[in-house]
């Protein structure tokens, strides 16, 4: 069953790339991809940088938020009661 589910992620890796979603990108979509909430500062490790700041993923996500328009789906975001920053994959209903 790994192997299946490894072979879908390779694919889907494979038709980000060719849609034109940076490495850096397919990161970020591989954890928003699952439908629920993840904090900043969980995307913010996956910039594989330490020394990065909360702007450059804003940055990534913005970048995102107008390929993935084109798609249909959008990236959402939301503080909790702790004012938490979290990013949320959204995904329209075609009519």
């Amino acid at each position: 069953m790994a192997s299946k589910n490894g072979s879908a992620n390779a694919a889907r890796a494979q038709e980000l790339k060719q849609e034109g979603f940076t490495a850096t990108e397919r990161r970020l979509l591989a954890v928003l991809e699952d439908g629920h909430a993840h904090p900043a500062t969980q995307l913010m490790r996956e910039l594989n940088d330490d020394l990065t700041a909360k702007t450059t993923l804003v940055m990534h996500i913005s970048n995102l938020r107008g390929k993935l328009k084109a798609r249909g789906e959008d990236i959402g975001s939301f503080n909790d009661i702790d004012r938490v920053l979290f990013y949320q994959i959204r995904r329209r209903i075609a009519k």
